[in-house]
């Protein structure tokens, strides 16, 4: 911290033979030395034309932390574009995950409107690949690319990401509403299932009201066997989960929704009147 303040000279040409978390720290206390975001710049920029290689890469995603604490997202793009071979491309990608990583969905899409297409599809694939804790900036991301020709490889990796957060966070019915504005298609059944998943399972009654106000259609068909499928593997409740059950006319989701009854059964060995 005081070399930081004094000789902050000294502790950048010191950097390379620190250790993983010795860099990080000393960025750190870089980065509250030099609170202007052009003298941080300006303090830091040498480290970019360092080698390419592993540790160095660690470096540059510490000084990307560093860099995108302190600026937008516009900033972020001017500055780091600006930065010829591998230091730029992981300064950018990995500084636009963490400004993205902060940002609620509308944000999040604001944010990947200004960008050009290239770099657009470059952000959006890093942050679907990292995807970090924040479900909100992740949908916006999600939205990028269930319309492209990479959704049909990326989708089961894309459901498993999101039902993760979405998961280990309070409950959004903001969700509720991303779910409905998806398209209806086979291939998108599974991550409108997972988005509205956690809410079935620990807000079961507003749930309810909420399939209630569906118009019928492809949307309440596979909401009413996600009531069943996290009602039956979860709470285990029959009773709960004939409600949506006696409503399901949709074959396919119909089919399904019988299937978590049967294993109801064989593990319990209980039979479910229907």
């Amino acid at each position: 911290d005081q070399m930081a303040k004094i000789r902050p000279e000294l502790l950048l040409s010191s950097m390379e033979s620190f250790g993983s978390y010795d860099q990080q720290r000393a960025i750190a206390s870089l980065s509250k030395s030099f609170t202007d975001p052009e003298e941080l710049w300006a303090m830091l920029n040498p480290l970019t034309a360092l080698p390419d290689n592993d540790r160095n890469r660690k470096l540059w995603r510490n000084l990307a932390e560093a860099v995108a604490a302190r600026m937008n997202a516009t900033a972020v793009v001017d500055w780091c574009s600006s930065i010829p071979g591998p230091a730029g491309q992981v300064m950018l990608t990995h500084s636009m995950a963490v400004l993205l990583g902060r940002s609620d969905y509308n944000g999040a899409k604001a944010t990947y409107a200004a960008l050009s297409p290239e770099l657009r599809q470059t952000i959006v694939q890093a942050a679907i690949s990292k995807p970090g804790s924040n479900a909100d900036a992740y949908r916006a991301a999600i939205d990028e690319v269930i319309n492209s020709p990479q959704w049909a490889t990326q989708a089961k990796m894309i459901g498993f990401n999101l039902h993760n957060m979405s998961m280990s966070q309070s409950i959004q019915k903001s969700s509720l509403d991303w779910a409905l504005k998806l398209p209806e298609r086979n291939d998108t059944m599974d991550i409108y299932r997972v988005a509205i998943r956690s809410y079935f399972t620990y807000k079961p009654q507003e749930a309810r009201s909420w399939i209630d106000e569906l118009p019928q259609g492809w949307k309440k068909q596979n909401s009413l066997a996600a009531y069943v499928q996290t009602t039956m593997n979860v709470r285990k409740d029959p009773e709960d989960a004939m409600w949506a059950m006696r409503q399901i006319s949709d074959p396919v989701f119909k089919n399904e929704a019988e299937g978590y009854f049967l294993k109801y059964e064989e593990t319990t060995g209980k039979k479910v009147p229907r």
